[in-house]
C-alpha cells in the first residue's frame, strides 16, 4: 500500500501489536484480555445463573473469540483499557475517562464509514492545580451487542451492579482534587457554562489521525479550540485535520467515522496529563457499523 494512504489504516508492528497496545504496555506493563460487561452478562443469561434475567444471550453475545476487553492492572471485572469489535453488529459502549492520562481508553476494529452516537456524557475533571496524580488507563467495556442496539440497554438492571463498580474504581483512582482549579465538564464547559479552548472536556480521534491529538501552552494558541470555542468542526486547532478527530458536544449528532483501525476517546489537554490533572468523565456511546465498503488492510511496521 503506498504510503500516501497509510492514514487511513490501521498499523500493527510485527508482532501484531497496534501503537496504541504498545503505549500501553510500555506505561502500564503487560496485558490480558477478558471478557466484556456483555460478554458477562451473556454467560449468566444463558447458564441461568441469573434466574430473572431479563437479557436474550444471543442478543449480548459479542462474538465467539476469546476476549472482547484487554486489560492491564486491577481493573474491575468487564471493563480493560481497550474494546475489540471484532463483529458486524452495533455495540452499546460505556467509557471512563482518566483527565490525567493522555492515551485514553481505544475501541479497535473500527471500519471506515461507521458511525458515533452520543447517548450521554457526564462527569469533572479540574486542571492546573498542581495535583500529581499517578497516571493510570481508563475504562471501557461494551454494553451491549446487537442489530439496531438502542440507547435504552444502558438502563438494564442487570447492569447496575458492574457499572457501579466501574464507577467506584473510577472515583477512587481518577478522584477530583479538593483544591480550587480550572472545572470543565465533558464538553469542555465550565462552572460559569463557559467554553474552554485550551482544556477540559474529551476528543474523539479516529483512525485515520494515527495519533491521540492533544492542545497546546500559551505559547502554542494555535493548537487551542479555534473562534468561539464552541466544538465544531469549523473550529478545530489548526494540527487536527478535517474528519480525523471530533469532541463531544451537547447537541451532537451522528459523527461519521474515517480510517479503519483504532478510534481513542481522551480527555483534551497538553503537556504533562499528569502533573495537574484530576478527576473522570463518564461516556456512553453507540457504535454502528456503517455502508461504505472497506477493504483496507493493517499495515505492519
Amino acid at each position: 500500500m503506498p504510503p500516501a494512504q497509510r492514514g487511513n489504516v490501521e498499523v500493527r508492528d510485527h508482532r501484531g501489536r497496534s501503537r496504541f497496545i504498545r503505549r500501553i504496555e510500555r506505561n502500564f506493563g503487560p496485558i490480558h484480555h477478558a471478557q466484556s460487561v456483555a460478554r458477562i452478562l451473556s454467560a449468566r443469561a444463558i447458564h441461568g445463573a441469573d434466574g430473572d434475567s431479563v437479557f436474550d444471550g444471543r442478543m449480548l453475545l459479542a462474538n465467539e473469540a476469546p476476549g472482547d476487553v484487554v486489560q492491564v492492572g486491577d481493573q474491575p471485572e468487564g471493563f480493560g483499557v481497550l474494546i475489540e469489535w471484532n463483529t458486524d453488529e452495533d455495540l452499546a459502549v460505556i467509557a471512563f475517562i482518566n483527565a490525567a492520562e493522555r492515551d485514553g481508553v481505544c475501541v479497535s476494529g473500527v471500519r471506515n464509514g461507521d458511525t458515533f452516537e452520543l447517548e450521554r456524557a457526564s462527569g469533572r475533571a479540574t486542571f492546573d492545580v498542581g495535583t500529581n496524580n499517578e497516571a493510570i488507563a481508563g475504562l471501557i467495556s461494551i454494553a451491549a451487542v446487537g442489530a439496531d442496539v438502542a440507547a435504552g440497554v444502558f438502563g438494564q438492571p442487570e447492569l447496575v451492579p458492574l457499572i457501579n463498580a466501574a464507577s467506584t474504581f473510577a472515583q477512587q483512582r481518577f478522584p477530583e482534587t479538593q483544591s480550587r482549579g480550572r472545572a470543565r465538564d465533558a464538553f469542555g464547559k465550565g462552572d460559569g457554562g463557559g467554553s474552554a479552548r485550551q482544556e477540559g472536556g474529551v476528543i474523539v480521534c479516529n483512525p485515520s489521525a494515527r495519533t491521540t491529538y492533544t492542545s497546546g501552552d500559551e505559547d502554542h494558541q494555535s493548537r487551542w479550540i479555534q473562534g468561539n470555542g464552541q466544538r465544531t468542526s469549523e473550529n478545530l486547532p489548526d494540527h487536527i485535520s478535517a474528519g480525523s478527530a471530533f469532541f463531544l458536544r451537547q447537541d451532537m449528532g451522528t459523527e461519521q467515522i474515517q480510517g479503519t483501525g483504532e478510534m481513542t476517546l481522551s480527555a483534551w489537554d497538553h503537556g504533562d496529563f499528569a502533573a495537574d490533572n484530576s478527576g473522570s468523565y463518564r461516556v456512553r456511546f453507540i457504535l454502528r457499523r456503517g455502508q461504505i465498503d472497506d477493504n483496507d488492510e493493517p499495515v505492519v511496521e
